[in-house]
């Protein structure tokens, strides 16, 4: 069973929050630092890099929440099927040795 703490799997979602962060922040930094890029004000360096920041903890938190579901499912699934096999699997053990004790039963003498 997967674990969210799997190397690959924190790999995948993280390189998904970089490639989040690559095409949002320089739009969000674009929209909040117009003037400076565009205009004679300065750039502020720490809203600057807070804005590039925040979409890649976004996203990266909002992605292990979504595996943590996900995996949360999977993990419910099999247990589910694990109960309706050994379910199975007792029923027909029942209905194999019910078979068995009809099939060796002596019939016994005829009722008056």
């Amino acid at each position: 069973m997967p674990r969210l703490t799997d190397p690959p799997i924190l790999r995948r979602i993280a390189a998904r929050a970089l490639v989040t962060a690559v095409v949002v922040g320089p739009l969000l930094t674009l929209i909040n630092q117009y003037d400076a890029i565009a205009g004679p004000a300065a750039l502020d360096l720490g809203k600057a890099t807070l804005t590039l920041a925040v979409p890649f903890l976004v996203a990266l938190v909002s992605g292990l929440l979504t595996a943590r579901g996900f995996l949360a499912q999977i993990e419910a699934e099999r247990i589910a099927a694990d109960a309706a096999r050994t379910a199975l699997a007792q029923h027909l053990a029942q209905a194999g040795a019910a078979s068995r004790s009809s099939a060796t039963a002596t019939p016994g003498p005829p009722s008056p």
